[in-house]
């Protein structure tokens, strides 16, 4: 498909106003990549290696260590909070021991939605109570990130629902700028069915 010679010099145009100013503030990321304060999605089809970049970013965090080679200089020692919904901790530690990346265990906190589920404590972020639990846990912890791996693992809304998933990236929302973290949400590129 063809574009004209004036329609590409109109999206030049509107390309070169998205670059920030000098005067738009930075928001300080962990790992160099996720603003604190705010929800980032990392999304891919299921395989795709979500969970594997989460481990590295939080292997590297946990010895202050360069972030994807270099995007972040080496930095002090941060706290990552996992919430495990499709993998356990059993799993994610096999897999590190697959690598050779260090990695500081007191820093990598993990909470398994499947043994929660056993012990009847909730735990669905489109609860009350399964918000006051993820609350709890992050006021306890005090990490620098959390992640949500996967995020469908936390949640009964139908992701269609406008009303309902608002609501639940607002409480989020709100969790991450208090306490001043980063909240990463692992997902999958396919959603579940509708219920309705």
């Amino acid at each position: 498909m063809a574009i004209s010679q004036e329609k590409l010099k109109l999206l030049l145009q509107a390309r070169e106003e998205l670059y920030r100013d000098d005067v738009t503030p930075d928001i300080e990321k962990v790992a160099g990549l996720f603003p604190k304060g705010y929800v980032s999605i990392v999304a891919s089809m299921a395989g795709a290696g979500k969970t594997w970049l989460m481990e590295y970013i939080s292997c590297q965090l946990s010895i202050g260590g360069k972030i994807l080679d270099g995007i972040v200089a080496k930095s002090k020692p941060q706290k990552t909070l996992i919430f495990a919904g499709e993998t356990g901790k059993k799993l994610l530690d096999k897999r590190l021991a697959k690598t050779n990346w260090g990695y500081q265990p007191e820093n990598i906190i993990v909470y398994e939605a499947m043994k929660w589920a056993k012990l009847g404590v909730p735990y669905m972020l489109n609860t009350p109570a399964g918000q006051e639990t993820v609350a709890a846990v992050v006021d306890t912890e005090r990490p620098a990130i959390v992640w949500f791996d996967t995020f469908l693992s936390f949640h009964t809304v139908d992701e269609s629902d406008m009303a309902n998933m608002n609501a639940l990236f607002q409480f989020l929302l709100r969790m991450a700028s208090f306490y001043d973290l980063a909240i990463v949400l692992n997902h999958h590129t396919r959603k579940k069915p509708s219920r309705a």
